[in-house]
């Protein structure tokens, strides 16, 4: 994974580092790890606004951290990007095989 320097243009660029991500080959995030988000639209448990101003918006989703080591046979697929924990992320296609 290659490192991206910033030009000095002030003090605090001086020394910063980021990662470019060009190993990512997916931009949009894998179906089958999305958990979506739970709200509450600022209602308690018996119904009544109790915070104000919070309801609507777009659907909110969550990305799923799977690890599964397992003595199986994999395929890798896909590497993307986690932004919730930053972190990169291998999908592998895991077949059984039964006898």
């Amino acid at each position: 994974m290659a490192i991206k320097k910033f030009k000095p243009t002030t003090p605090s660029r001086r020394f910063m580092t980021v990662s470019t991500f060009d190993e990512v080959t997916t931009t949009t995030p894998e179906r089958s790890l999305l958990v979506s988000k739970n709200k509450s639209g600022g209602r308690n448990a018996n119904g009544r606004i109790t915070v104000r101003h919070i309801g609507g918006g777009n659907r909110e989703c969550q990305r799923e951290n799977t690890n599964k080591q397992e003595t199986q046979f994999h395929k890798h697929q896909k590497f993307f990007h986690i932004p919730s924990i930053k972190s990169m992320a291998q999908l592998f296609f895991f077949h059984t095989f039964v006898n």
